[in-house]
């Protein structure tokens, strides 16, 4: 169930910040043409969200929607 709630929010966040993309698990970062504002409104979103500390830097090098998905869980698993 967190899965996807994870998934559905990080989806749902992207096409707010790039509406004019299909976003989907496999959708590569780099195909999102994302600006570091973005990656930094990704972070404060999850966090807020989440209840859980993002390190932005990391999400950057990440190369899918599903890689920042899982990284998020892990993050969430971490703090229970």
């Amino acid at each position: 169930m967190k899965e996807a709630k994870v998934s559905n929010f990080l989806i749902g966040l992207l096409k707010t910040i790039k509406p004019e993309f299909e976003i989907k698990n496999e959708t590569l970062i780099s195909d999102l043409d994302l600006e570091d504002i973005d990656f930094t409104e990704i972070a404060v979103e999850c966090e807020d969200e989440f209840e859980i500390i993002l390190d932005e830097l990391h999400i950057e090098k990440l190369k899918t929607v599903e890689e920042i998905i899982n990284y998020i869980e892990t993050e969430i698993k971490y703090k229970e």
